[in-house]
């Protein structure tokens, strides 16, 4: 706002504090001031008739049109999980309409591809950072097997399907790169943070990623892997690193934990015998997976601990598009082989929980690129809240289903979401702009 000629500061100081604000900046005569107590519309009107201020307007945020940002990689018509629109290249097999996450959709709401500040944590096996879709993206690397920054993958040279491949395709998922090979990830302008994991869970090991996640400045942490055993109640020192990373990471925010519920159609949580220690942590995302066809799954876990499904692979429907670890080997036998799962850049038939995983993960970093200020519990209420139902009433109670928990996440709504929260809890700013008289 602006004052009238006569307003000295100690009149302005006086009605900034009658009318509880918080003083921004002056600039050129601008008073920039925050509430955080009233609607910023009707406080802007009843500024405008106090005899001191000569301008008073509020600073309505509203979402930006760009035109053409939307990605242009050869295979983003293939990534139907982020938009299906019951066709690929005129074959309908294995799709509907619409089931999807409505990640395209979100990015229009958005009028971007996501925050470039925001940072997804992917703890995982290797990572292929050369990757075209990966590359330049990287931020505080660790490999935690090597104890550097080189989280490469490396083939198993008598088992060749057992290579370290896992990473690179979640991470594709998750952020790939829009513009820089063939497919993106729910969030193309995030940063990821490769942390490669040991191949057993003990209880330091664990410990450490997490805060490792939390001390370099994870936004969102996605983790695609449970433990062998069929029941395995969480140790207190993980719980309490999951925890410490959910409550005070990201600047005391907290970073959101994603968790796969794992693919053995069972449930997360049925002692004696089941349990998984990971996917009922109560600070955590735990996601099940649906198809291409708006059905659960069928290896997708279940139980009253899921809180959403996302589109994954399934009976009947298509696998997910993402990025393979690029090059080749030589075996044990002498035979070179490609590196990852299949041979070329792309594998098109990632699946699993641990697809859905970085899928949401990744539509929880656009949620915060809609509003950062949100807590970690926050955007965990808003996917959960925001969720598309599927399959048929019958299937939940009390708005939550144990084979799809609330629903199928939707980006577009979350997103919606994100931004009214945005508008209503202190980003709608009572700018009370120069005016007649001011100096």
């Amino acid at each position: 706002m602006s004052f009238n000629s006569g307003a000295d500061a100690g009149l302005i100081d006086d009605l900034i504090t009658r009318y509880d604000l918080e003083l921004v900046s002056v600039s050129n005569g601008f008073y920039t001031v925050r509430t955080y107590t009233r609607d910023g519309v009707k406080l802007a009107a009843e500024l405008q008739e106090d005899p001191a201020v000569a301008l008073a307007e509020p600073d309505l945020i509203t979402p930006r049109n760009l035109l053409n940002f939307l990605p242009d990689d050869l295979m983003l018509a293939r990534q139907w999980h982020l938009e299906n629109r019951g066709e690929i290249d005129g074959n309908t097999a294995g799709l509907k309409a619409k089931a999807d996450a409505r990640v395209v959709d979100a990015w229009r709401k958005l009028g971007n591809l996501g925050s470039a500040e925001a940072v997804i944590a992917v703890i995982d096996d290797g990572f292929d950072l050369a990757h075209p879709d990966l590359a330049e993206k990287a931020v505080h690397p660790h490999d935690f097997i090597r104890g550097d920054d080189n989280v490469a993958p490396e083939p198993d040279l008598f088992a060749p399907i057992a290579g370290d491949w896992h990473g690179t395709a979640c991470a594709g998922v998750a952020a790939g790169k829009p513009g820089g090979g063939q497919i993106v990830g729910a969030a193309p302008n995030a940063a990821i943070m490769p942390l490669r994991m040991t191949d057993h869970l003990s209880t330091l090991n664990v410990a450490k990623w997490f805060d490792y996640a939390s001390d370099n400045g994870a936004w969102v942490v996605s983790c695609s892997w449970n433990a062998e055993a069929k029941v395995f109640p969480l140790p207190t020192r993980i719980a309490q690193a999951i925890h410490r990373c959910a409550t005070e990471g990201r600047g005391g925010k907290g970073a959101v934990v994603v968790f796969a519920a794992g693919n053995s159609g069972k449930d997360v949580n049925d002692p004696p015998r089941t349990q998984n220690g990971f996917a009922i942590h109560p600070d955590v995302l735990a996601v099940a997976a649906c198809t291409s066809l708006d059905r659960r799954a069928s290896y997708s876990e279940k139980g009253r601990e899921i809180a959403v499904c996302a589109p994954s692979a399934g009976r009947g429907g298509l696998g997910i598009t993402t990025s393979d670890v690029t090059g080749t080997y030589i075996d044990s036998t002498g035979t070179e082989r490609s590196r990852g799962y299949k041979p070329g850049d792309y594998h098109n038939d990632f699946e699993g929980t641990s697809s859905a995983c970085p899928l949401v993960a990744g539509i929880c970093s656009l949620v915060l690129s809609a509003n950062p200020r949100l807590t970690a519990a926050e955007v965990r209420d808003i996917i959960r809240t925001s969720a598309r139902r599927i399959g048929s009433d019958a299937d939940y109670v009390n708005g939550h289903s144990p084979e799809y928990g609330h629903g199928c996440v939707d980006a577009e709504a979350a997103v919606t979401r994100a931004l009214e929260v945005a508008a209503s809890e202190g980003l709608l700013i009572a700018d009370l702009g120069s005016g007649p008289g001011t100096g």
